[in-house]
């Protein structure tokens, strides 16, 4: 017997992270939750371009590049899409050079896959 997964049920994952995931936060480590953001923030900026696409076997999220600037001086390790208030909907790893405060950061294009399950 085949597996399939509507595309509404695969979109239901990936739309609570556009809901809850209104902004975005380029952090030094990855934070233990959503009050932990704070003390590893490098740069934090309202999120946008977020949109759900077809893929291949499944559902995607493309999260849009972002440009800010650093309120902190650190090396990036984590990217995370939160609420800047209880949820954190999604955090990803990241690699960069070390960033200092005041500098403009680029956050490239990136995505999220939800797969038909296999």
């Amino acid at each position: 017997m085949a597996k399939a997964a509507e595309s509404a049920t695969l979109d239901a994952t990936l739309q609570d992270i556009i809901d809850n995931g209104t902004r975005l936060a380029v952090c030094s480590a990855e934070p233990a939750n959503q009050a932990g953001i704070g003390a590893v923030t490098i740069m934090d900026m309202a999120a946008s371009g977020l949109a759900l696409s077809d893929n291949a076997g499944g559902r995607r999220l493309t999260v849009a590049e972002h440009v800010g600037t650093a309120s902190a001086e650190d090396t990036p390790t984590h990217v995370v899409l939160h609420d800047n208030s209880s949820r954190m909907p999604f955090v990803t790893t990241c690699t960069g050079a070390l960033i200092t405060n005041g500098a403009s950061v680029t956050v490239p294009a990136w995505t999220v896959d939800n797969p038909q399950p296999a």
